[in-house]
């Protein structure tokens, strides 16, 4: 992530950013596939620095099933890790129903969903997205 004037603030998401490239690539054709890994900080005392993985795809074609798979296979092959979703019936980013915790050896590492539509109103997105952002710490290294 380069630095520049419009992000000054800590981050503790980077599902938002990634939302933002794909409103800055609206003319382009769908489906479109972003990822990126960096640094998160927790909103907490003491604020706590981790290390993320998110990916989101975009086109009316797009589902949950798919972005699961994706996460999956990104584990199973990658790092040999199984990891298994757990319905949730809310979070901010994600449509009501339509997201999971990402849970591996019982213990949640990020979320998965179908971003909501209010979320993408306010990126100007008019199509359907997909997307997952899962802590790599504890997961991949320490």
């Amino acid at each position: 992530s380069s630095k520049s004037q419009e992000h000054t603030v800590l981050r503790d998401s980077i599902l938002p950013g990634l939302l933002e490239n794909l409103s800055k690539n609206i003319h382009e054709t769908y489906p479109q596939k972003f990822f990126e890994s960096g640094i998160v900080f927790s909103k907490g005392t003491p604020i706590k620095e981790t290390t993320n993985l998110a990916c989101v795809t975009a086109s009316e074609e797009t589902n949950f099933s798919e972005m699961k798979a994706i996460l999956q296979s990104l584990l199973r092959i990658g790092f040999n890790i199984k990891c298994e979703t757990k319905t949730l019936s809310e979070h901010a980013l994600f449509s009501q129903g339509r997201v999971a915790e990402i849970i591996v050896n019982k213990k949640i590492f990020g979320y998965i969903g179908e971003l909501d539509s209010k979320v993408l109103e306010n990126f100007r997105i008019r199509t359907r997205v997909v997307g997952f952002e899962i802590k790599l710490n504890g997961l991949i290294f320490d």
